[in-house]
């Protein structure tokens, strides 16, 4: 292999994703210490339910974003949960819609904060 660069990458549930800074690596050499600094994320649960019945509302869309530009995804399990593992602790907009034809207007929002280290849990009823 011919000399060349590379960033190293990693991710795990609970933490931050990261990145290391560009690395040489010389033509067949071998690479060692690259260290990484893994934060710990915070991790969210968002429970949708109908606002006519209280039962979990299974298979919608979940979505979150940060005046910063944080956005995640996701779809309720069968029990009207999603669950966030690794998002940046902080302030957090949820937005919880009933299903996928539901424009950008027709959600319920919440402001969630999510501190690091520890699993919030809301309920929005849609």
């Amino acid at each position: 292999m011919p000399t060349s660069k590379w960033k190293v990458s990693v991710s795990r549930s609970g933490f931050l994703p990261t990145q290391s800074e560009e690395i040489v690596v010389a033509a067949n050499a071998r690479v060692e210490g690259v260290k990484l600094e893994m934060p710990v994320a915070a991790q969210l649960i968002v429970h949708l339910k109908s606002k006519g019945t209280g039962q979990p509302i299974p298979n919608s869309p979940v979505e979150l974003s940060t005046e910063d530009g944080g956005h995640s995804f996701g779809v309720t399990d069968e029990d009207g949960a999603a669950h966030f593992d690794s998002l940046k602790p902080g302030t957090w907009t949820v937005t919880g819609r009933k299903n996928f034809n539901d424009g950008p207007n027709d959600g319920q929002k919440k402001t969630v904060e999510t501190p690091a280290d520890q699993t919030t849990e809301i309920t929005i009823d849609v």
